[in-house]
């Protein structure tokens, strides 16, 4: 690569070219699929879709729970900061 303070390089083009391409085999194959209905791809996109929903129902239980699980934090950081400043900082001892 050649460096130089005067020009900049040009960019590359973006030339993609599937290798294997079929367009007649690709309507056929979206005839059949229209033809069976329920097919395999049908079952798996329905099975796709119920783990993407349980996984979306178990992210949105557990951010409910951390805003008490924020608020916690924060009570124990304060009892932490008070015993900090008792043994530290208070003279009754």
């Amino acid at each position: 690569m050649k460096i130089s303070f005067f020009k900049t390089g040009k960019p590359k083009a973006f030339n993609y070219q599937p290798l294997y391409y079929d367009e007649r085999k690709e309507e056929l194959e979206n005839i059949k699929k229209q033809i069976q209905g329920n097919s395999e791809d049908d079952v798996v996109e329905r099975i796709r879709l119920n783990i993407h929903r349980s996984w979306r129902e178990r992210y949105d239980r557990r951010r409910g729970k951390g805003a008490v699980s924020g608020a916690r934090l924060i009570i124990y950081l304060i009892i932490l900061g008070l015993l900090i400043y008792l043994i530290f900082f208070a003279k009754f001892f």
